[in-house]
């Protein structure tokens, strides 16, 4: 799962709690080559992807798509 990082003071902390909190486990995460809002972006790996984007969507998150890493970030 591609994931905007929240603009906060420990933005990937907050992204693991999220998932952790909805008992995700977190199998590996890397950053990837692509800006939105001036924000970085991690890809996220696990067990659940389909529950995993249901619960970071509905904590506020912004997920990236393919898509929108194939259109580019505008750099």
């Amino acid at each position: 799962i591609g994931v905007l990082l929240p603009d906060a003071p420990q933005p990937y902390l907050d992204l693991c709690l999220c998932l952790l909190g909805a008992e995700l486990n977190i199998h590996y995460t890397y950053p990837l080559n692509f800006r939105r809002e001036n924000r970085g972006t991690i890809a996220i790996h696990v067990d659940d992807l389909d529950q995993a984007a249901t619960v970071l969507e509905e904590g506020g998150h912004t997920l990236i798509s393919e898509s929108d890493l194939r259109d580019g970030d505008g750099y």
